[in-house]
């Protein structure tokens, strides 16, 4: 889990899909309203600003907010997912297609 600071209010939890295949997560949490002088401006402005305990991660899964809220401790720690290889691709593809065939010999499909 992290510090994150943004200048507007965030969503808790947000899920988006960038590409087919990809979904990146974010999760916030304790936000915290911080206000302090803008020390890049010659005005007396305060910045206000919120932070928040959270974690950004990217998976090759498909993941459902429902399923971040019923195990948040375990995704506020999550690392993410490294992309599959080319081979793990053609593997699971391999092992897909061998069982297709195995139900369709046995006359299940």
């Amino acid at each position: 889990m992290k510090k994150m600071r943004f200048s507007e209010k965030q969503k808790d939890i947000t899920i988006t899909t960038p590409e087919d295949g990809v979904t990146d997560v974010i999760i916030l949490q304790n936000e915290t309203v911080v206000t302090e002088k803008n020390e890049m401006s010659e005005s007396d402005e305060d910045v206000t600003s919120y932070e928040y305990d959270g974690n950004i991660f990217r998976t090759y899964k498909t993941i459902a907010e429902d399923d971040v809220r019923s195990d948040l401790d375990y995704y506020l720690n999550y690392d993410g997912d490294d992309k599959p290889t080319d081979e793990m691709v053609e593997y699971a593809n391999n092992a897909v297609d061998e069982y297709t065939l195995h139900l369709m010999e046995e006359g299940v499909i």
